[in-house]
């Protein structure tokens, strides 16, 4: 439709819908090798990845650390491994847990 609308004609013909199918195969297979290009990172970057994900979808910019252990364990990520990251990154500046380590947020 798109196309039809740039040529600014009223009907879509074959090779609108063709060129539609195409980036429709395009993107999918392009989400592929994202996908595939995730699973490629070391473990403490993917449960980061999963923790960031989780903090930029909530209305707060932190989590509790209980809550934090949950979602990841939800992903089947063991609990010494979560622990291994959050010390990890927070040494390194990129997370911040308070000092009674009950809220975990990314670092500013």
């Amino acid at each position: 439709q798109a196309l039809a609308r740039l040529r600014f004609d009223d009907s879509v013909n074959q090779e609108d819908v063709d060129e539609a199918l195409r980036l429709t195969s395009t993107s999918q297979a392009s989400q592929n090798i994202h996908v595939r290009d995730d699973y490629s990172v070391d473990n403490k970057s993917r449960i980061f990845h999963v923790l960031r994900d989780t903090l930029r979808n909530r209305a707060g910019k932190s989590i509790s650390f209980g809550e934090g252990l949950d979602v990841l364990a939800q992903k089947g990520i063991q609990t010494d491994v979560f622990l291994e990251m959050v010390n990890e990154y927070e040494e390194l500046g990129v997370l911040y847990i308070d000092p009674e380590r009950t809220f975990i947020q990314l670092a500013e």
